[in-house]
């Protein structure tokens, strides 16, 4: 017989037993529903014959009605049930009826319909499991609608949110499972509550970018867009705008280079040189680049360095003493092997300029309260053997070369502009402050290496309004960061934002096909949990990995479940063959298990999801946002 007896659980409190339906077994009810129905219906028709006794019929055919009655009731009930499992229904909804769902005070946001799961739910499920394991079989293909039954195992669901609070989520799905719905219902969501948003895409994907353009188009503001791949209507966005010191944008760069020992001395000594740079530049009045730091680094080190101690002068001395220079480059000409005459005596190379303002600096400046060790650290870098400095500058160049060449020198690098270029320049922090939204796809299917290079750079200035906003920001403005492909763009500034973020009002939202992909981008597990520990809600739709299976189950609250055990057993005396006794038993046995069964991510149909909110585990169901004047197209 069936362990499960009735459609929701109930609990007898006399004997503490829980009792479970399963809408998929044989229904056994109906042959006693049909049997009692036809009797009090044969007795209905006697009592219209000739003679009968009327009375007597007409109380049977009420007994046998009565007696028909629970069992036709619990097999309308299992059949209503069973119909209600097999379907998956996928709500599409207009944005004006969805609106209401949605908190514009920005204490939660709207993520679907579910329900709490539970003990009871658990049990439910784990029944109908056992009594039909094909109802965790994997759907075969993406098309196949899954197991639909893992919904209605809630009696009643409700709208499900995730709290807007200082919490980073991580959304696991296989592709096409609906991630980009989830996105933009979101995205529509934090435009609305008037947050800074900004949506990293790794891989340029179409369908997200027009997403995005429609979440913003619902909520009424335009959609930003920073694409590499389409330089023509791509804002300007400069990621070296914000910074606290020289030595932070240096890192920026630096990165760039792997961070592998056999790197470390190359890298020390790149850091050592674009610091240098940078320091100069600042000097010089002339704001950092990618652009410009590649122009200076190609053989422009002297001009750099006459130009900063030029500026620098200016400030501390009083105006006139650029005459005290002449002298100084008649010593640098007199050092050639081949004097000039007239005019051209003075006429002095970028290196020859160079080294006379060096020997005035050092003469009238080096050993006095106003030396500048950023100055003199520039001075070392010119001074460096320049055949050696190439040799360890090596590796920078390529990656400046990537990220200024053709269309992209002018997207980081806003200080180059040309006449009748009308796309905007902006930067991070600049967005945050007018709490714009921002869609940024790096192309990484066309140039991996520009669109990690990129990303990291981006994220770090990200990461660098993040602390100062931490440290000084009076009014906290919430920021909402969205990333697709997550492990494409995993990085150290992006790790940054989720240690460190929340305290400055930023939120994360990660998206990834497996957990294994984080895994393999840091390159160990223990890594890999530092970084998820970071994520206090994890959102799980259609996972046939394994690993991830394991990983959100393993995350999951244990749960009593009760199992009963049948034994049975014969025994027989050797010495007398014809004596023989029996056994039988019964025992309720209860462990403690995850809630589901990690099989079961892997069933789950198209925008139906598993998440542990915070400590709270639900399942539920993503429904499809639409513009009110698509909404009723194709019958809907």
């Amino acid at each position: 017989a069936s362990r499960m007896s009735v459609i929701a659980t109930t609990t007898d409190r006399q004997t503490n037993r829980q009792r479970y339906v399963n809408p998929f077994r044989p229904h056994f009810e109906r042959w006693a529903a049909v049997s009692w129905s036809c009797t009090a219906a044969i007795m209905v028709l006697l009592m219209f014959s000739p003679g009968a006794p009327r009375l007597l019929l007409l109380g049977l055919a009420i007994l046998t009605a009565g007696a028909a009655y629970p069992w036709v009731r619990q097999w309308l009930r299992l059949l209503e049930v069973r119909d209600r499992m097999n379907e998956a229904p996928v709500t599409v909804m207009p944005i004006s009826e969805a609106q209401p769902l949605f908190d514009d005070e920005g204490r939660k946001t709207f993520i679907g319909w579910g329900f709490n799961w539970g003990v009871d739910e658990s049990q439910l499920a784990r029944e109908v499991a056992l009594t039909d394991p094909g109802k965790l079989a994997p759907a075969e293909d993406i098309e196949a609608p899954g197991q639909p039954w893992l919904h209605s195992v809630g009696a009643v669901e409700k709208p499900l949110h995730l709290p807007v609070v200082d919490e980073h989520s991580l959304i696991v799905a296989m592709t096409r499972w609906g991630k980009t719905v989830l996105f933009r219902l979101m995205i529509c969501q934090a435009v609305r509550r008037g947050e800074a948003v900004f949506l990293l895409d790794p891989k340029g994907d179409p369908g997200l970018k027009a997403a995005a353009q429609q979440a913003c188009r619902d909520a009424g503001v335009e959609l930003l867009e920073f694409n590499p791949a389409f330089p023509k209507t791509s804002i300007r966005l400069d990621p070296m705008r914000n910074y606290d010191d020289a030595s932070e944008l240096a890192s920026r760069v630096a990165a760039q280079l792997g961070r592998s020992s056999r790197d470390q001395n190359f890298t020390g000594f790149v850091f050592m040189v674009l610091t240098n740079v940078i320091n100069g530049m600042l000097l010089a009045n002339e704001r950092p680049t990618i652009a410009g730091i590649k122009r200076y680094l190609d053989g422009g080190l002297e001009r750099l360095l006459v130009r900063a101690i030029t500026a620098y002068c200016d400030r501390i001395f009083e105006p006139g003493w650029q005459k005290s220079l002449d002298a100084f480059r008649r010593g640098v000409v007199a050092r050639r092997r081949k004097q000039p005459e007239g005019d051209a005596a003075l006429m002095l190379t970028a290196e020859e300029e160079a080294a006379a303002i060096t020997a005035y600096y050092q003469e009238n400046v080096g050993n006095t309260a106003h030396s500048s060790p950023e100055i003199e650290g520039l001075m070392a870098t010119v001074a460096h053997p320049a055949e050696h400095r190439s040799k360890m500058t090596a590796g920078l160049m390529p990656v400046l070369t990537k990220l200024t060449s053709g269309p992209l020198a002018r997207l980081p690098s806003t200080d180059i502009t040309e006449p009748g270029d009308e796309r905007m320049v902006t930067d991070t922090k600049r967005i945050i402050e007018q709490r714009r939204c921002v869609y940024i796809g790096l192309n990484s299917l066309g140039n991996e290496d520009v669109a990690n290079a990129i990303g990291e750079i981006l994220l770090a200035d990200l990461a660098a309004v993040c602390g100062s906003l931490y440290n000084y920001g009076k009014d906290k403005k919430v920021v909402s960061i969205f990333v697709d492909e997550a492990p494409e763009i995993l990085n150290a500034p992006l790790i940054k934002l989720l240690n460190k973020g929340g305290g400055a009002g930023f939120r994360l939202t990660l998206a990834t096909q497996t957990i294994s992909d984080i895994v393999a981008r840091l390159g160990d597990q223990a890594t890999a949990e530092k970084v998820l520990g970071n994520i206090a809600n994890l959102i799980f739709g259609r996972v046939t990995s394994a690993d991830s299976q394991e990983y959100f189950c393993s995350r999951l609250p244990r749960v009593p479940i009760k199992m009963m055990d049948f034994t049975r057993g014969i025994s027989s005396p050797t010495d007398d063959p014809l004596s023989f006794s029996t056994s039988q038993g019964e025992t309720l046995k209860t462990t403690m298990e995850p809630p589901i069964e990690p099989p079961t991510l892997g069933a789950l149909p198209k925008l139906h999801f598993f998440a542990l909110i915070g400590s709270r585990f639900v399942k539920g169901r993503i429904p499809v946002v639409v513009p009110d004047k698509e909404y009723g197209r194709d019958g809907r």
